[in-house]
């Protein structure tokens, strides 16, 4: 029978270890996110700019995700919990439809981010663009040159290797978020929707993984802004996802507790 501790069940042996895990997915995310702002900095890059933020920003998921799951799993013991601990059901319903409450709200804070991100990243590429004489050495839709105009084609290794280790991890947290979804007889809800936001965020890493491919094959201000537009996009489908699912219809409304 779960531990009760002050007529609620409690489960830090599912929530201290998961959110361990958590915060070394949000620490990441943060290195990441410096690290991509910093290059994009350096090589002019609205594209490796834009993905750094939305490193950053998506912590804000990795929250919503950690919470979601610590609830669901507190929903789960109350079926496991004798029906003679009334007051420990009681106190437990309550404490998820508490938590449910705040998910909206972490829904709400990351689709008012979201949108805001995809409207300051338009603003800027287009008013750099307009902004900017073509034959600025520091027009920021070029990258740094040291020689001919050869050099504006070189593929800099940095972003190519900074490319690769941005997609690598969730060629394994895609799959682990799948398996967990169906590794039981009943469906997580929570689980399933980590894997589709593995998914979504790969999305972004790999528009910057095919940016950083194609130096050779097209002209870089076409590619940055091109790679731009469609990250942008991205965030707005965050944020169109945080509202459908999460706000609209009341995040996972299948296991909200009456």
């Amino acid at each position: 029978m779960p531990d009760a501790e002050g007529g609620s069940l409690t489960c830090k042996k599912y929530s201290i270890p998961l959110g361990i895990v958590f915060v070394l997915l949000v620490a990441v995310s943060l290195v990441q996110g410096i690290v991509a702002i910093t290059f994009g900095a350096l090589f002019h890059s609205y594209s490796l700019s834009t993905f750094g933020i939305s490193s950053v920003g998506q912590i804000v998921i990795i929250y919503y995700i950690y919470h979601q799951l610590v609830t669901e799993h507190i929903a789960r013991k109350i079926a496991s919990v004798p029906t003679e601990t009334t007051p420990i059901l009681n106190n437990t319903r309550n404490n998820i439809n508490n938590r449910r409450a705040t998910e909206k709200k972490i829904a709400v804070t990351g689709m008012l981010i979201y949108i805001l991100l995809a409207g300051l990243t338009l603003f800027s590429i287009f008013y750099i663009n307009k902004k900017m004489d073509g034959e600025d050495p520091n027009n920021p839709s070029k990258p740094p040159s040291d020689g001919g105009p050869h050099d504006r084609t070189r593929p800099p290794i940095q972003i190519l290797l900074f490319s690769i280790y941005s997609i690598h991890p969730f060629f394994i947290l895609t799959p682990l978020a799948w398996y967990l979804t169906y590794s039981t007889n009943s469906p997580c809800p929570a689980w399933r929707n980590a894997t589709i936001w593995s998914v979504l965020l790969f999305l972004m890493a790999y528009t910057q993984f095919i940016n950083s491919q194609l130096f050779y094959f097209v002209k870089w201000e076409t590619r940055e802004l091109v790679c731009t537009i469609i990250m942008t996009t991205l965030f707005l489908i965050y944020a169109i996802r945080l509202f459908a699912l999460y706000v609209w219809r009341g995040g996972n409304y299948e296991n909200i507790v009456h």
